[in-house]
């Protein structure tokens, strides 16, 4: 039996037949149609239709809550997260009881952002694992976010619930491997917190370099939030850690002194000098502005923009750059990086920090604000410059490179 004809019998179950009866069922059928074929809009409006015949309709309604979830999918993929959003609460509100709604709203809520939106979402992801805790998708999406908040155990746990669902899947398994060594690193660890940050720091750290650390975030906050127009969706947790405890936790190169994957990592050099991790602070929470403007902001870019809220000097940078042989675009992609070479490290830097420089002289803070959301609305680095400076990636790196050879 079709489903139509299925609807037409359930239908017929309750109420005579009647021409309203058979407009809903034909309406029903149109939309199963243009839901099979991927035509979301059309098959919204027909199964709509039909619930206006058949306002009661147990199957209209879940007809009705899919089509909803495939347009709210579809807007979701082309960063359309309030329309997104609009669609899932309709199809949550038809279908209360299907997780996979549930599950979509709350990533949608957490894509959108802000601490009300973030609550929301952990409320639908809880609500999905009370009702089946073997829901993958959600296991990993409320795991990443209790990393983020820092929840370490609760984190590892929901990891470990994933693993045993997919044993051999490589990105789980080091998600749940990081958030575990740093909860071994950090679960003594105590806070110091006001209205936009949290400090956690070692016990081995005084409670006054941590507050004075604390002071460094707002003045960061008042800073660059008006530079780049743009406010943190969170609190931000920022972690201080001796130096051992910084290379067990993130075990990164020796010459890293802090870094940014979510929340903001500090290494202490000294117990009684927090001014000395005012600049590299300064940089981190740069680069978490940044990703919440774009999440694909070409390294240079990122790592030049937080070299320049540091207060790296460009006139250094320059300088080096040019006693050393002619940089290449290719230089840009921050293969430097991913090894353990300082000079080479150290050459990236200051390639980003000059040629990002060279872009803010040309188009301002306007210009840089400009390439910023054109790569937040998804276009390609290359493509982006391109439309805020009038010329290609490789024009604009030739005529910096050309003025490293002025001097």
């Amino acid at each position: 039996m079709g489903r139509a004809s299925a609807l037409a019998l359930l239908l017929l179950s309750t109420h005579a037949w009647t021409a309203d009866t058979e407009r809903a069922v034909a309406f029903n059928e149109t939309g199963i149609r243009h839901l099979l074929s991927s035509r979301p809009d059309a098959a919204v409006t027909d199964f709509e239709e039909a619930l206006k015949l058949r306002p009661e309709s147990r199957v209209l309604q879940r007809n009705l809550a899919a089509a909803l979830s495939l347009r709210g999918r579809a807007h979701s993929e082309a960063k359309r997260l309030s329309q997104a959003l609009v669609d899932f609460e309709r199809a949550v509100e038809l279908h209360p009881e299907r997780l996979r709604y549930r599950h979509l709203r709350g990533e949608t809520r957490l894509g959108l952002g802000g601490d009300g939106n973030r609550l929301y979402a952990r409320e639908d992801f809880q609500w999905v694992l009370e009702r089946d805790p073997d829901y993958y998708p959600t296991l990993i999406y409320l795991a990443s976010m209790d990393y983020a908040d820092r929840r370490l155990q609760s984190c590892v746990q929901l990891y470990d619930r994933a693993l045993v669902l997919q044993a051999d899947n490589p990105k789980v398994q080091a998600a749940r491997d990081k958030a575990a060594r740093e909860l071994a690193v950090e679960e003594r660890y105590e806070t110091v917190r006001d209205r936009n940050f949290v400090v956690r720091y070692s016990p081995d750290i005084p409670r006054d370099v941590a507050e004075a650390v604390l002071g460094f975030c707002d003045d960061a906050y008042v800073k660059l939030t008006r530079e780049l127009d743009t406010v943190p969706h969170k609190v931000t947790v920022v972690t201080l850690y001796p130096r051992g405890d910084f290379r067990s936790a993130t075990r990164t190169h020796g010459w890293v002194g802090g870094l940014y994957d979510g929340t903001i990592r500090i290494s202490m050099p000294g117990r009684r000098n927090p001014e000395s991790v005012r600049g590299t602070l300064t940089h981190e929470f740069c680069h978490l502005l940044v990703h919440g403007i774009t999440p694909r902001v070409p390294r240079w870019l990122d790592e030049g923009l937080a070299e320049r809220a540091e207060g790296e000097s460009v006139a250094a940078s320059r300088a080096r750059l040019s006693r050393q042989a002619r940089p290449k675009l290719a230089e840009l992609d921050g293969h430097a990086l991913r090894g353990s070479d300082r000079a080479s490290a150290r050459r990236f830097y200051d390639l980003a920090l000059a040629f990002t420089h060279f872009l803010h002289e040309r188009g301002g803070e306007r210009g840089m604000l400009d390439l910023l959301r054109a790569l937040g609305s998804g276009r390609q680095p290359e493509a982006a410059v391109e439309a805020v400076y009038g010329r290609t990636l490789a024009q604009v790196f030739e005529a910096f490179v050309a003025t490293l050879a002025e001097g």
